[in-house]
């Protein structure tokens, strides 16, 4: 009888045991939790640009797809330089960041989740247009104390324009914006003429060709609805751009 009352009580007091145990280690998580101060992280800043099915269409794709690889993914012709605003989504504290990606400086920033907004932008354009690509930045990231690296997601803030340059010798930019006229030569690789758009400025905004038998094309660029983030080459058996189909919504 005593060693039934014995088991009894060693069952019971087991169970005590286990639950007070279970109380305090609930208890401790909830208090770490609390009371876990957010840790500043030394990270330094890159990009990738978002991958988009608009930039794989049918004409024109070989020139672009080769003008890609060889400039835009070695970011041969990408800024050198951006502008960012950090927003802590708990605390609202702001910081601005204006930078050389080259540099790879360490950016100091406390735990958390951040909206990011900024720009990078060619130092050097011409009322809005360049030969390098203006690109811009807007999502949510979150920072961990393990981190040493953010990698923001590029979009294109300009759509290029592009046209095979065989049977071209002179490729250029114009718009007037009063009191001057402003022109910008075409970028020339092996195979082409680009120019990436931020917006028409001005007015007269056209390109102004030359043939190789010195014969001029004026094109005008005001009423053709282009899209940032797309390409347009130039058919020059039609003299135009060809402008794609509409893309249905997801």
């Amino acid at each position: 009888m005593f060693n039934y009352k014995f088991q009894i009580m060693k069952k019971v007091f087991s169970l005590m045991l286990f639950v007070t145990s279970f109380i305090c280690l609930t208890s401790c998580s909830n208090d770490e939790d609390e009371f876990y101060t957010p840790q500043e992280v030394d990270l330094t800043l890159d990009y990738t640009f978002a991958e988009s099915g608009s930039m794989t269409r049918a004409t024109g794709a070989i020139l672009y797809n080769d003008f890609y690889d060889k400039y835009i993914k070695t970011k041969r012709l990408t800024p050198t330089t951006y502008s960012l605003k950090f927003t802590n989504k708990t605390t609202g504290a702001v910081t601005s960041i204006d930078g050389l990606w080259k540099n790879k400086d360490a950016v100091r920033l406390t735990e958390g989740e951040y909206e990011v907004v900024g720009t990078s932008t060619p130092l050097v354009h011409s009322r809005y247009v360049s030969d390098t690509v203006f690109i811009s930045f807007d999502e949510t990231i979150h920072i961990t104390k393990d981190m040493t690296n953010i990698n923001l997601t590029a979009k294109y803030d300009s759509y290029l324009l592009m046209l095979n340059n065989e049977n071209y010798i002179d490729a250029r930019h114009h718009c007037y914006v009063s009191p001057a006229h402003y022109y910008f030569n075409l970028y020339k690789t092996e195979n082409s003429y680009t120019l990436f758009v931020n917006r028409i400025s001005g007015t007269n905004n056209c390109l102004l060709l030359t043939r190789d038998d010195g014969a001029s094309i004026n094109i005008n660029l005001e009423n053709i609805p282009f899209e940032k983030a797309k390409y347009y080459y130039f058919d020059d058996a039609t003299s135009s751009f060809d402008i794609p189909k509409m893309e249905s919504g997801n």
